[in-house]
């Protein structure tokens, strides 16, 4: 090799020294793959969830508003809970759902999609007026106290929207006789059921990895 060659090739192995050690200082290696960061924190706790089914031993008859909740064990696990809830939607002068649980203390509005004014009301300890135009929303407002609360329309007496106060981590509608609770963080829970705002006996349950069954008394027939 000349004089010429050789400088060349010392010139390829500098340049070459330079871009390996511009890799590193990024932390980038050639000749390794950098390691999976695997799946978020939310997607482990998601794939280790719960399916809990609960199943009445009768179906209550059309016109029972019935809900089924999960209240958490420990007083931490209200973690899964929304921060605030829409309680109720009015639409065609109906209330979707005529039954709703509230965490206390979190924030809840109704939601108005009529062509007429409705104004929700109720008494007690946690008494509260929400006017609700047209297409639009009530104000946010908080109840504390545990226990049922029956709300009324001022414009619209047969519209009756029946919350409940409790610890609900999870709550769903019952349909049918049966309901069902997906992607449930493992832990102790009390099963409730509530036919027009009156809660059956509770049953305390274990939520772990995958489906569970629960078969819950109604009383008697």
């Amino acid at each position: 090799m000349n004089a010429y060659g050789g400088e060349r090739a010392g010139l390829a192995i500098r340049r070459r020294t330079r871009a390996l050690a511009a890799l590193a200082s990024l932390g980038v290696l050639a000749c390794a793959t950098p390691p999976s960061p695997g799946p978020s924190k939310a997607t482990q706790e998601r794939l280790g969830s719960g399916h809990v089914v609960g199943i009445l031993d009768t179906s209550p008859p059309p016109g029972v508003a019935v809900v089924a909740y999960l209240e958490p064990l420990d007083s931490d696990g209200l973690e899964d809970s929304p921060a605030e809830a829409i309680v109720n939607t009015v639409r065609r002068g109906q209330i979707e759902q005529p039954a709703h649980i509230i965490v206390p203390g979190r924030p809840f509005f109704f939601r108005n999609h009529d062509e007429s004014y409705h104004e929700f009301f109720t008494a007690g300890a946690d008494a509260f007026r929400l006017e609700i135009p047209p297409g639009q929303r009530s104000e946010r407002t908080t109840v504390r106290k545990p226990g049922p609360i029956r709300v009324f329309c001022s414009l619209h007496p047969d519209e009756v929207n029946q919350l409940h106060v409790a610890r609900a981590a999870y709550q769903t509608a019952v349909r049918d006789g049966r309901f069902e609770f997906t992607d449930v963080r493992p832990g102790g829970y009390r099963l409730y059921v509530l036919k027009n705002g009156t809660a059956l006996p509770p049953k305390t349950i274990q939520v772990s990895r995958g489906h569970s069954e629960h078969r819950i008394s109604t009383g008697p027939r």
